[in-house]
């Protein structure tokens, strides 16, 4: 293959219960049977998604270990928080906190041999997602849905640094 892109936002806890079948649990996914719990001390997203760095690193690990190490490119990786505008600016401090954390774990698992290219964040702007509508803000720049202004997220200013090599 020529690359291998991957997009990561979270991660899911599965273990096999033989309640499941008795207890009817509802799935989002077709035959598959699904019951939620959260994880003690975790951090959610607006989406619901656990926030879990490390996931990123053990898959990317994964990759140069059970998959030949193909070229990996991070094509989508982000969250969802609300995000309010207060005197024209937006203080995402939890998206650039989640930006932090998981490009250290892929430059970690990069740092270890991991075959990773690019990272991609998600998303540039905050867009309309297919399951959610405009509820849900991922961008670094936040959009004006009203009036189409836009303004640039702390998390768009620190991305911009770090991608200009700024640490």
């Amino acid at each position: 293959i020529d690359f291998l892109g991957i997009n990561n936002y979270s991660r899911d806890v599965v273990h096999y219960d033989w309640r499941v079948p008795f207890l009817k649990a509802k799935s989002q996914f077709s035959g598959v049977p699904e019951r939620e719990f959260e994880k003690d001390g975790a951090q959610y997203t607006a989406m619901g998604w656990e926030v879990y760095p490390p996931g990123i690193y053990e898959l990317l690990m994964m990759m140069k270990n059970e998959y030949n190490n193909p070229p990996v490119y991070i094509t989508e990786n982000g969250a969802a928080f609300s995000d309010t505008v207060e005197n024209g600016r937006v203080h995402d401090t939890l998206r650039q906190t989640f930006f932090e954390q998981y490009l250290a774990q892929v430059s970690r698992a990069a740092a270890e041999g991991a075959n990773v290219k690019g990272y991609f964040a998600w998303s540039l702007l905050d867009n309309f997602e297919w399951a959610e509508g405009y509820s849900k803000r991922f961008g670094i720049i936040y959009v004006d849905y009203a009036s189409q202004k836009r303004i640039i997220k702390d998390s768009g200013l620190w991305y911009a640094r770090r991608a200009n090599g700024h640490h």
